[in-house]
Parts: C-alpha cells; structure tokens; sequence
C-alpha cells in the first residue's frame, strides 16, 4: 500500500514539474499595443536556447510582428518596423503604408542564427503603427538578451 502511494506521489510530482517546464519554455518576450484603437500590434523575439529570452552564439532568434485591425472597415497604415540586433539581418529600419481590410492581420517573421562575436546586451524589435487620422500610434517593443 505505501509502495502505491509513493509511485502514484512520484508521478504526480513528475507530471506538476513537466507542466512547470512546459510553461517556461513556452514564454517569450511578446509584447502588445493598442494605443491607436483601430490598430493592434505586436512584437515577439523567441531564443532556441535554454532560457527562450536569452540567446548565445550558435542560439537562433525567432523575430516576429503582427498588426490586427480592429474596425469593420478598410484602414491606411503607416508602419514601422526596426530591430537593433547589429551585425544580423535584425538591424533594419523599415516603414510600409499597408491597406488593412476588416478584421484582418498583416504579420513579418525572420530568424537569425546569433553569430560569434556578438556584442553582449539587450535587444529590441519595435513595431509602430499609425492610422490615417487619428493622432496616436499603436507601439509594441520586444527584448531580448545576448549572452
């Protein structure tokens, strides 16, 4: 009876620490805005390493914007996108006017292998969105650390 008790306790401490695992390797930085209401974005940097907000040499980094509208009616966007990853194809600075239909969402995704050499520190993917008319932007910015 003890011998149960001790496999069926093993077990559910196993399964509570798998769960604990699971949830960790799941978080990202992915951050959101909505300061212009007819507008929402966000931005998300995603290590391949151990810790997913922080990448080494070697680690790939997942860059990923979206901007959603939210009115039933076409939209004209200014966007922005900028990443300050230098050395990599995440250092770029980019601006877009995109028609944005009803309900629907216009997303970027890269990746990026982290090379050597890589100047330790924090790193950003910025998205901003401003709709024709309205006076405030829609700002999302992520983070990531280099190790």
């Amino acid at each position: 009876m003890v011998g149960h008790r001790v496999r069926l306790l093993t077990g559910v401490t196993l399964i509570c620490a798998l769960a604990l695992w699971a949830a960790s390797v799941a978080t990202a930085d992915t951050q959101y805005g909505s300061q212009d209401a007819t507008v929402t974005v966000s931005a998300t940097l995603l290590s391949s390493g151990a810790d997913p907000n922080v990448a080494r040499a070697g680690d790939t980094v997942y860059a990923n914007v979206t901007m959603d509208s939210n009115v039933d009616t076409t939209s004209t966007v200014r966007v922005f996108v900028f990443g300050d990853l230098d050395g990599t194809k995440l250092s770029f600075d980019r601006t877009k006017i995109r028609k944005l239909r009803p309900d629907n969402t216009w997303d970027w995704s890269s990746k990026v292998t982290i090379p050597a050499g890589t100047a330790p520190g924090v790193y950003h993917l910025t998205i901003v969105a401003n709709t024709a008319g309205t006076l405030l932007e829609s700002r999302a910015q992520a983070t990531i650390t280099i190790a």
